[in-house]
């Protein structure tokens, strides 16, 4: 019987240096590198992966909004012009790149500033990738946390020993996800899935499982009568051992297919977009990965997280 990964324990993070003093925005939109660092650092991202990365490494010494990229807006924006009030709040901007931040992006060439350090992670990694949602690779997020380090370091010197130590607890963190990855190909390297989440496509080419799902079938604009037909064939007829879907797209995307994997004993994995709430970028991976070796090997569906 073959016994399912056991994960390893996330190493405890560095305690970083604490806040030492209040300035106001107005200092914080004028400053320079000339001129003394922010006491808090503010760092706009596009993504919660890419904020818990910025939390882990910064601590108290930093300041994080998250940009709905949808909506236009960050949660903590106020006022009537909300994306470009958090450009302006903003000392760095970590951005996905790839077409996801366009909004953004074309604000930040109507108000460039020499005072705002911008990091797009689509520069930090190799072009071939399978889908834009970066913050599914380890690669791309080990090479965020590597270019963070330095921003932080050279925007707050005093705190870059804190900075580091910081740095390298999430990169031995993320060292356990990797490994965990090896395992799951060892152990099981012949496995077929169908999956309809588009963000699951960088876990599957990490884990070397191979993806069975309708040619044309795309969640987004919703699919044809057609291409649901062809996907709930898979999932009667194929040796499919589990179907991953996205639990945050329409009921009228999900639901049939739910019904029909049910209906088949196919177990089902949620595969989230974004983090979900409850869990930094390191335990969220290793949920996912865990999701799906009880899949693989009892038959257990995690239908959400």
């Amino acid at each position: 019987m073959r016994i399912p990964i056991r994960f390893r324990t996330l190493r405890r993070r560095a305690t970083t240096v604490g806040l030492i003093g209040v300035v106001t925005l107005a200092g914080l939109v004028g400053w320079s590198r000339a001129s003394s660092p922010p006491t808090v650092i503010h760092v706009l991202t596009t993504e919660p992966s890419f904020s818990d990365l910025v939390r882990q490494i910064g601590g108290g010494s930093v300041n994080v909004r998250t940009v709905n990229v949808t909506a236009g807006f960050s949660s903590s924006s106020t006022s009537q012009t909300p994306l470009a009030d958090d450009l302006t709040w903003s000392n760095v901007i970590i951005q996905n790149g790839l077409g996801l931040d366009n909004q953004l992006a074309s604000l930040e060439v109507a108000h460039p500033s020499t005072s705002r350090v911008l990091v797009t992670v689509s520069t930090l990694v190799p072009p071939a990738v399978n889908i834009p949602q970066l913050w599914y690779s380890p690669t791309a997020m080990d090479a965020v946390a590597r270019r963070l380090n330095v921003v932080l370091r050279d925007l707050d010197p005093p705190r870059a020993a804190a900075f580091l130590a910081n740095t390298q607890s999430f990169r031995a963190s993320l060292g356990g996800y990797e490994d965990a990855l090896v395992t799951f190909r060892r152990r099981y390297p012949s496995v077929t899935v169908s999956s309809i989440a588009p963000a699951a496509t960088t876990l599957l080419d990490l884990t070397g499982v191979t993806n069975l799902v309708a040619t044309s079938f795309t969640p987004t604009p919703p699919p044809t009568a057609s291409a649901l037909a062809q996907e709930e064939s898979l999932l009667r007829t194929k040796p499919v051992r589990a179907f991953l879907f996205d639990p945050t797209a329409p009921g009228t995307v999900n639901g049939p297919l739910l019904g029909v994997a049910a209906a088949n004993e196919v177990p089902v994995v949620a595969i989230y977009p974004s983090m979900p709430a409850g869990y930094d970028y390191e335990t969220w991976m290793q949920a996912e990965l865990a999701a799906l070796v009880r899949a693989v090997t009892t038959g257990t569906s995690t239908p959400k997280f």
